[in-house]
């Protein structure tokens, strides 16, 4: 294997927020958050690969819009306490943090 490169990997704070009817989800992104502690450690010294998570609050996805009402309720307060902008983040504003 070539030494360099980048593993990114895009997680959400639901892997540590307990919010109902998100049981899947949470464990997938809690997952994804040990494969890049896992990944970072046998890839990093050995071959010289930066593993990273991107956790960027709520995106206005198809998938968020399909949401129950109280999963859109209980990240309402995460929206309005984000201190960039009191909004949904956009997949555009992800774009260049991966890039």
């Amino acid at each position: 294997m070539p030494r360099g490169g980048r593993i990114v990997l895009i997680t959400s704070a639901a892997a540590r927020m307990g919010v109902a009817e998100t049981t899947v989800y949470a464990a997938n992104k809690a997952g994804l958050e040990a494969f890049a502690r896992v990944w970072a450690t046998e890839l990093g010294q050995s071959h010289g690969i930066t593993v990273n998570c991107v956790s960027p609050g709520p995106i206005a996805t198809d998938q968020f819009h399909n949401s129950s009402p109280e999963f859109k309720q209980a990240l309402q307060p995460m929206i309005e306490s984000t201190p960039a902008e009191a909004r949904m983040g956009e997949v555009e504003d992800i774009v260049p943090l991966v890039r």
